[in-house]
């Protein structure tokens, strides 16, 4: 599990191509002085066979040893950062990195393949997805964030987020989002939950209400560029499902990226 921010995790070769013996989990954490030595602070799910263990610091940096922490005492050997891996942006996103660091390093891979593959990872559609670059203004298409649990995920990964979101809402609204509040710089607030949302974040959060999906972007890249940050953010994580405007979660991430791709220059387009 990903219980208490776990840095994580090591599997049994095994389990990948047999399924017949169960994986071995480490939860890693830094010291308070960044990295040292990595401890193993509780096992699930001890196979006995010797591990292949990554672990991430706090910043983002992946470890591994051959042999598991406790039976080898082995010094970790830094293999990258995950942050030079656009397309896996979020601790969520590291943390699978790190899994699947995991599997192929079991699977016989070396470990700056592994890296290479997860830098040049282009990412899956709605999820996250960086669909282009204007002015040093990014747009990340996370349309998929239908719920505000799933949308906590995308604020995690972003500060100072110009954020759009609404639809038609979750029961729960955009309430239990509130803790990541101060990680949007300016919310943009479109279809059938814009009020709701609105009235939800009236005091705490900057906001417009923009109706559609196409007047919230072009009020975001103009804040944006205006507010000279270093590659800001537009964050499509709607917390909403997308029936009011949309036919499902796919076209209104693909009505965004058609929005931000009409907004390049014809040179843009071409690299696009």
């Amino acid at each position: 599990s990903y219980n208490d921010g776990a840095l994580y995790y090591a599997s049994d070769a095994d389990i990948f191509d047999r399924g017949q013996r169960d994986a071995n989990l480490w939860r890693v954490k830094p010291t308070e002085e960044g990295w040292g030595e990595p401890k193993p602070l509780d096992k699930s799910i001890n196979t006995g066979a010797d591990q292949l263990n990554p672990a991430m610091d706090k910043d983002g940096r992946l470890y591994f040893t051959d042999n598991g922490y406790d039976s080898s005492g082995g010094q970790a050997n830094h293999v990258g950062k995950l942050d030079e891996c656009i397309a896996l942006p979020g601790r969520h996103n590291h943390q699978n990195a790190s899994a699947a660091y995991a599997a192929c390093r079991s699977l016989g891979l070396d470990p700056q393949t592994i890296m290479e593959g997860l830098r040049t990872f282009p990412g899956l559609a709605h999820r996250l997805e960086l669909v282009g670059e204007i002015d040093g203004v990014r747009f990340v298409n996370d349309s998929k964030a239908t719920n505000a649990e799933a949308a906590e995920q995308a604020l995690k990964a972003y500060k100072n987020a110009f954020w759009i979101a609404g639809g038609v809402a979750k029961a729960e609204g955009i309430q239990p989002l509130a803790p990541l509040f101060p990680n949007i710089t300016k919310a943009y607030l479109i279809g059938e939950a814009e009020e709701t949302f609105a009235t939800t974040l009236k005091g705490q959060v900057a906001m417009q209400t923009c109706g559609t999906l196409e007047k919230a972007v072009e009020a975001a890249f103009r804040d944006a560029k205006a507010a000279g940050d270093d590659h800001p953010v537009i964050l499509l994580s709607p917390a909403c499902a997308s029936f009011d405007q949309f036919r499902d979660f796919e076209h209104r991430g693909d009505v965004f990226r058609s929005i931000v791709q009409s907004m390049m220059p014809q040179e843009m387009k071409e690299l696009a």
